[in-house]
């Protein structure tokens, strides 16, 4: 019983680290887009004045 019972919790777990990790790399570009628009804006605000 045991050894059943930790086989299916060791195959729900891999499944719902993958949900995490497609999370997280959603938003991992939507940080990336951020900071790279923050400083070019700042570059071109340079460049303007």
């Amino acid at each position: 019983m045991v050894a059943k019972s930790k086989k299916p919790r060791s195959q729900t777990s891999t499944p719902t680290k993958a949900e995490l990790l497609f999370k997280v790399g959603k938003d991992i570009p939507k940080w990336y887009s951020l900071d790279i628009s923050s400083p070019s804006k700042t570059n071109k605000e340079k460049y303007d004045k």
